[in-house]
């Protein structure tokens, strides 16, 4: 791609640019030049909206949490909490296929939260916990047959959301273990089925006359 040397560059190019190098590399590996070849700009030029790289991976942190939190409306939709298994395969296809079209949340989720041991900071996961609260809202107010307390509703779509980012994170790596395409249906259904044999029991006992 020719590279824009000087003048002014889109906020979202730079955005866009950010996230196919942050889905490809952990934050500490990923660079501003790199951003800028992706780009096809003067990595200079992302200064003029983002001060730090470290600002950088905080907005496209702060975009893509709130695309996931809101692509979850659809995700509910229609779906017949009576009949738990159809209503969860249901929601696990539709999450997958949004996944195929849109790779890179997962990835630059999953390989960065990987890639903490404790000693480096990583600008944004802070910003995790808020968006597993709004989550937990929003499958209280979507299913409202679940029994479990609020800290159970909590506990429950953090391990859930933590073994989608994994299955779906580290997909390609999954896909070359099961010899399955990482991206085909017969992937889609392993990854339904393994999060149905998690978490099924545990809706099905939420789900049942106490």
């Amino acid at each position: 791609m020719p590279t824009q040397p000087k003048g002014r560059v889109s906020r979202e190019r730079i955005l866009k640019a950010a996230r196919t190098v942050f889905a490809r590399n952990p934050y500490a590996s990923a660079s501003l030049r790199a951003i800028g070849k992706e780009g096809g700009f003067d990595p200079p030029l992302i200064h003029y909206y983002f001060s730090t790289k470290a600002d950088l991976f905080d907005a496209v942190l702060q975009e893509l949490l709130a695309e996931l939190y809101e692509k979850q409306l659809a995700w509910y939709e229609g779906l017949d909490m009576s009949r738990p298994g159809d209503a969860l395969a249901v929601f696990l296809g539709r999450v997958f296929d949004y996944y195929v079209e849109h790779t890179e949340p997962f990835r630059i989720l999953f390989i960065n939260m990987a890639v903490l041991d404790g000693t480096q900071d990583v600008p944004g996961l802070a910003r995790i916990p808020g968006i597993f609260g709004a989550m937990a809202a929003m499958l209280r107010e979507r299913a409202p047959l679940l029994s479990g307390t609020t800290e159970e509703i909590a506990f429950f779509v953090h391990t859930f959301v933590n073994f989608l980012l994994l299955y779906l994170g580290s997909a390609p790596c999954k896909g070359l273990v099961l010899k399955m395409d990482p991206l085909g249906p017969e992937y889609r259904r392993w990854v339904i089925e393994a999060m149905s044999y998690l978490f099924l029991p545990l809706i099905e006992k939420e789900l049942s006359p106490q």
